[in-house]
């Protein structure tokens, strides 16, 4: 994510970037890439933006309250040159312990309302890449939630990766020990397997981060340099019983101040709403892949649209076979008139015995001829209705006259 970023001036995309391919809406904001580190202290929150800085091959560029201020006006002043620098370097750019700036907004308290919104809004402008590091996410202000484009959560280290952080502190020894014979020093003696088993057996009653193992090798260190301050030429030894000692010192100071604050520093934490260290991973809200491959908005725009194509296609044809019967019923109107005419035309034709040629008759003739008809047809009609009629009522007296003789 942060190798791809093209907002700097070490890349040569930056430059020659059109506007037409930002996502915002807005022309220049929202450019940058925000990465917040958060989680307890001392797991590597620092190490891992610098470690993205030295495997991108980008300047580190690591800004402190010192170097920002307290002051709106001053806060927005120096925050505008050094995110300008950074971007023009196209470096990464560090603020850590970043709750200083981001806390919560108050009421009571108007410069630190204004020292958020001048942060908030230089920080949505920023086109570079930004880490951001806590230890103390609770107390951010609820705006800045939606300017973060990643957000990473260290946990406290397990058995096996506080196994590896040993491991790893030995190997530096051994480094430090192969510079010292190159300076002509005499080369560091540790009992690697033993300090490893001791680190696997106090793993629960120490429960250090690894910034606490890094300090416990560099105190043994110096135990070891100091017993040999008087013989530079013997070799320094670095053994389980220094870090026996330092153990002992640091679980005093851990229940002193556990008396004093009433808890353990992960019991406080959660009671200040500032970091909850046994939050797990596996309670949150799963996320799912769709099975196919368009969304339920898109398949119910799609059925829509075909349903609307069947229901035009269907009015259509509708419409069609309407068209088709009223053509049909116009040919056979069409057809019965000419059928018709053809009829008058032929009965209207008589043949004359002289000559054998076509006479027509007068309209009036015919016409007198047709009525003629038509009422020797209704008459017939009528002769026929009162014979069923008078048949009908013989036939009921006929069947009534027993009846009356009883």
């Amino acid at each position: 994510m942060v190798e791809t970023h093209s907002a700097g001036g070490t890349t040569p995309e930056s430059t020659s970037k059109p506007a037409g391919r930002e996502i915002g809406l807005v022309q220049g904001k929202g450019k940058g890439c925000i990465i917040l580190l958060h989680g307890v202290p001392g797991v590597g929150k620092t190490s891992t933006a610098e470690c993205v800085a030295a495997y991108t091959k980008r300047p580190l560029f690591p800004i402190t309250c010192g170097d920002i201020g307290y002051e709106p006006e001053q806060v927005e002043k120096n925050l505008q040159k050094l995110f300008k620098l950074a971007h023009k370097w196209g470096c990464v750019l560090l603020i850590d312990e970043a709750d200083v700036f981001l806390a919560e907004r108050d009421k009571a308290d108007v410069k630190r309302n204004g020292l958020v919104s001048v942060f908030l809004r230089i920080l949505e402008y920023y086109s570079g890449i930004l880490f951001l590091t806590t230890n103390r996410v609770g107390a951010f202000d609820d705006a800045f939630r939606s300017r973060i484009h990643l957000t990473l959560y260290y946990p406290k280290l397990d058995e096996e990766q506080s196994y590896q952080v040993w491991n790893m502190n030995i190997k530096r020894v051994e480094r430090v020990s192969k510079q010292r014979v190159k300076d002509g020093f005499p080369k560091i003696k540790i009992h690697k397997d033993r300090i490893l088993r001791f680190a696997e057996l106090n793993y629960g009653s120490l429960q250090w981060n690894g910034r606490q193992i890094q300090n416990a090798f560099q105190t043994a260190l110096a135990l070891a340099q100091f017993k040999v301050r008087k013989t530079p030429d013997k070799r320094p030894e670095i053994i389980v019983e220094h870090f026996e000692t330092i153990a002992k010192a640091s679980i005093q100071f851990d229940f002193y101040l556990k008396e004093v604050h009433l808890g353990d520093e992960a019991k406080n934490a959660k009671m200040k709403g500032v970091r909850a260290d046994n939050w797990s991973s596996h309670t949150v809200r799963k996320v799912q892949l769709p099975p196919g491959t368009k969304s339920k908005h898109a398949v119910v725009v799609e059925d829509e649209e075909e349903n609307s194509a069947d229901n035009t296609s269907e009015s259509s044809s509708v419409e069609s076979s309407e068209i088709e019967r009223k053509r049909s019923r116009k040919k056979a109107k069409a057809k019965a008139k000419r059928k018709a005419k053809q009829t008058a035309s032929d009965n209207e034709k008589v043949v004359t015995p002289r000559d054998g040629k076509l006479k027509l008759k007068s309209s009036k003739k015919a016409e007198a001829e047709s009525s003629k008809a038509g009422e020797r047809r209704r008459k017939d009609k009528l002769k026929k209705r009162e014979k069923e009629v008078e048949t009908s009522s013989e036939t009921s007296s006929g069947s009534s006259a027993p009846d009356s003789d009883e």
